[in-house]
């Protein structure tokens, strides 16, 4: 049994929650709770955590899956939560390209910019609800596998493909190009969301949960619709805006 907050394992457990970059050093992030754990496919955990008690709750489901048994104290340090459930494991990246969505026959979404990672990390859950082919995100988006990221995606992180894109525009420059319609979110769309015409090759995008889109994305965007909204409203927030064009578009049959 590991006892010491101290010890080793405990303090990359610490690192890998903590910082984006020592998850992506590494390939892996961290997925906590019972929950998280009974979504992740086996083979992808590279070790699993657990208390004495959570162990013997769980003993018959982590044949071939390596593990570690992790004291009380030690666990609540390891973990991210403020009720802790015992069970955390370091979970293997499953690595995609901009290529590899580009060629899905499923719709896409694209999102600048999005700042909180439960925002994040809704839409992923999202996507995977309303049939989306994956998601690709900028460089300046929430990191997806941190763990409020992860969290919020209840286990869809583990299916909906997530690439992050640094240079974003020209990953745009080359979805135009290979046949891709972008359907940009803005309040000053030309049609409402409800009658546009969405194409089988068509990838919403959605900005910043302030300021929207950056010209340059709107620009590249050959259909830019609007949400109709009541009352003094300015906008919705951007995992509200996403869910409401994923389901029309599922509604128009266009999801996988």
């Amino acid at each position: 049994m590991i006892e010491s907050p101290a010890n080793p394992q405990i303090k990359r457990l610490c690192a890998l929650r903590d910082r984006g970059r020592q998850r992506d050093a590494e390939g892996v992030f961290v997925a906590e709770g019972m929950r998280m754990f009974s979504e992740v496919p086996g083979e992808d955990i590279e070790t699993a955590y657990l208390t004495k008690g959570a162990y013997e709750k769980l003993k018959d489901r982590l044949t071939g899956i390596p593990t570690e048994i992790v004291s009380d104290r030690a666990f609540r340090k390891a973990s991210g939560t403020s009720t802790p459930q015992g069970i955390l494991c370091i979970v293997r990246k499953r690595e995609f390209t901009a290529e590899d969505l580009l060629k899905k026959d499923s719709f896409l979404v694209f999102l600048e910019g999005i700042q909180d990672p439960g925002n994040l990390g809704t839409i992923v859950r999202t996507a995977e609800a309303a049939g989306a082919g994956g998601i690709i995100t900028d460089g300046t988006t929430a990191d997806a596998s941190s763990p409020k990221a992860i969290r919020s995606t209840m286990g869809s992180c583990f299916r909906v493909p997530l690439v992050r894109e640094e240079d974003f525009y020209s990953m745009l420059d080359e979805a135009l190009g290979r046949g891709w319609t972008i359907v940009g979110t803005a309040p000053e769309g030309s049609v409402s969301y409800e009658d546009a015409d969405y194409p089988k090759k068509c990838a919403i995008m959605i900005g910043n949960e302030g300021r929207g889109l950056t010209d340059g994305a709107l620009q590249r965007a050959a259909l830019k619709v609007r949400i109709p909204m009541e009352g003094k409203v300015e906008s919705l927030n951007a995992s509200i805006a996403a869910a409401v064009l994923m389901y029309k578009i599922k509604e128009r049959g266009l999801g996988r």
